[in-house]
């Protein structure tokens, strides 16, 4: 079986040695590009930790433990009120030195932040006004919040939440190079496939 296309992470691809490179090359088209991990993505951002609902006390807790710093505030940020009342009580259950205060959507929770600023904010990534993501950038823009972890908190997993934001380039190569019309209908395909 001969492949059609060798595809690569682009992070890897500096480190392959040139007779290696050539020696794909010669199997099949080598194509380079960025591959990173939904949740690599999610640190690069400054998420401190993501999880997928539903989440179990337990799992809350160990995001909290890992965050290693002092936690007496916590802010939960999601536009569904059961979501948040039952984040609450497991909060609540873990120790009564937590103070949680609640936010139903992104602007509701950012006024809260600026009020108030929370030791960690338990962050929901859809949400109708102001996703996430979002929130999380507008935090970064702000002193008193830069350094606020957040522990964000999806139904979807870390790389389906982020793919769009995944950005950098598309490198084809090919030992011999490519015919005109082999270039075009590569490109072609690229493009199809991007829209």
């Amino acid at each position: 079986v001969r492949p059609s296309a060798i595809v690569i992470d682009s992070k890897y691809d500096q480190q392959l040695e040139a007779s290696v490179r050539d020696q794909l090359c010669e199997i099949a088209p080598l194509i380079t590009c960025p591959m990173p991990s939904g949740r690599r993505i999610m640190q690069n951002l400054g998420v401190s930790d993501y999880l997928v609902k539903p989440v179990t006390q337990q799992v809350l807790q160990e995001a909290i433990n890992r965050l290693a710093q002092p936690i007496k505030s916590i802010l939960i940020v999601d536009d569904d009120q059961e979501i948040v009342r039952l984040f609450s009580r497991m909060i609540q259950a873990m120790s009564d030195q937590y103070i949680v205060r609640k936010a139903y959507g992104g602007v509701e929770g950012m006024a809260l932040m600026q009020i108030q600023p929370p030791d960690v904010v338990l962050l929901d990534l859809l949400m109708p006004d102001i996703d996430g993501l979002t929130i999380l950038e507008r935090m970064k823009t702000i002193p008193k919040l830069a350094d606020i972890p957040v522990i964000m908190i999806s139904a979807r997993g870390a790389s389906e939440s982020v793919a769009s934001s995944i950005q950098g380039t598309l490198s084809v190569k090919k030992q011999n190079g490519f015919q005109p019309i082999e270039l075009v209908h590569c490109i072609e395909d690229i493009v199809e496939n991007l829209n």
